[in-house]
């Protein structure tokens, strides 16, 4: 105001009017400012700066509420913003025409999007890598009539496999590893599919391995995808590779106790980042590399530097044991994965001897 009274702007008949202006200007100011610092914060800024053109014309030309002091204009303004940003964010709010008969806790049949959440990683919906034949209670059925139909008899695609696992046979998570030693070496056994399909219970080894045994040969390259925490200790996810693209797909975030802190198929970049289990989701990617910079940068922050295997197509996940060596891990596997990453990481292939006698349950035999 000073600055365009300096330069004859204002005079006595204007004053009034150019006043209010600047007022006004400084308020729409501080209205964007913070939709933008509240879009940031809640991982919406498009949908905020958008919220705000067309909140915009909406106020001079609807008319509302007219607060007595500025203090409590202000204060309206401002929760309306951070109000409506939320309910942009957070509420999902399901299409009419979307059949719940074939949805999950997480998963939406009808869901439509393909949501950048890192460089060339992408979350796409699971049905992106086939549509439901089945409704819930289909399976259901099925499962009461003639619950090992599945994974001989017929195959399911990957989300006709999360509703079974999810809604229908309700799969737990538990700790089923067992150790065979042999040559002075504790191995650690995991399930077979189908072993982990009967028992219907699991570490995430047995669940992978679960999701691999029920989809069969439906998809003509699939594997699994594993890293190496610095401890020793590792987790095991599917994937899939269909069109030129891998689909990542974690089964143990994908339970009937943990779909619940799963980002429900929204396609929100804030419903995935804010969800407990971010993992839950189908990830789309070129190649394991984009996957691997992304998952590297979350855990960095938190001091863990991991290593990634991928392995082949196979009944049951490898036995395995790990041991550190002055500041290298050795990783001992009776198996071949492919390693991709090496960061104080030695990799070290061994054939499987008879007279391990692992019990069949165990091995890809049980088939």
């Amino acid at each position: 105001m000073r600055e365009l009274d300096r330069f004859g702007y204002v005079t006595s008949s204007n004053h009034k009017i150019i006043e209010s202006g600047v007022k006004r200007v400084i308020h729409l100011i501080e209205d964007f400012s913070l939709v933008l610092v509240v879009g940031f914060l809640m991982k919406s800024v498009v949908a905020g700066i958008i919220m705000e053109i067309v909140y915009f014309p909406l106020r001079i030309y609807a008319g509302g509420y007219h607060a007595s002091r500025e203090a409590v204009c202000k204060i309206l303004t401002y929760g309306s913003i951070v109000i409506g940003l939320g309910i942009i964010s957070y509420v999902y709010i399901p299409k009419k025409e979307e059949n719940m008969a074939y949805n999950t806790i997480n998963l939406r049949h009808e869901a439509t999007f393909k949501t950048c959440i890192y460089k060339n990683v992408y979350w796409v919906p699971f049905h992106t890598l086939g549509e439901s034949r089945y409704q819930n209670e289909e399976l259901e059925e099925m499962n009461e009539k003639t619950p090992f139909i599945f994974g001989t008899e017929i195959h399911l695609n990957v989300y006709e496999a999360i509703q079974l696992y999810q809604m229908v046979r309700h799969f737990e998570e538990s700790n089923d590893i067992i150790i065979k030693e042999f040559e002075q070496v504790p191995w650690q056994l995991h399930k077979s599919g189908k072993y982990a399909y009967e028992t219907n219970h699991g570490c995430c080894a047995s669940s992978a391995a679960w999701l691999n045994y029920v989809v069969g040969d439906l998809y003509s390259e699939k594997g699994y995808f594993q890293w190496i925490r610095p401890d020793g200790s590792g987790h095991v996810i599917n994937y899939f590779y269909v069109n030129d693209q891998y689909y990542l797909v974690d089964m143990s975030a994908l339970t009937e106790k943990n779909a619940k802190y799963s980002p429900i198929e929204t396609g929100k970049k804030a419903d995935y980042v804010n969800s407990k289990f971010s993992s839950g989701a189908c990830i789309q990617v070129k190649e394991l590399e984009d996957f691997i910079n992304y998952h590297r940068k979350i855990f960095l922050w938190k001091g863990y530097e991991f290593n990634y295997l991928k392995k082949k197509n196979m009944n049951t996940i490898p036995p395995c044991y790990s041991y550190h060596e002055k500041n290298l891990l050795i990783y001992l596997e009776l198996g071949n994965s492919q390693v991709l990453t090496m960061k104080d990481f030695s990799y070290e292939s061994r054939k499987y001897k008879k007279q391990m006698r692992i019990p069949i349950e165990y091995t890809d035999e049980y088939n």
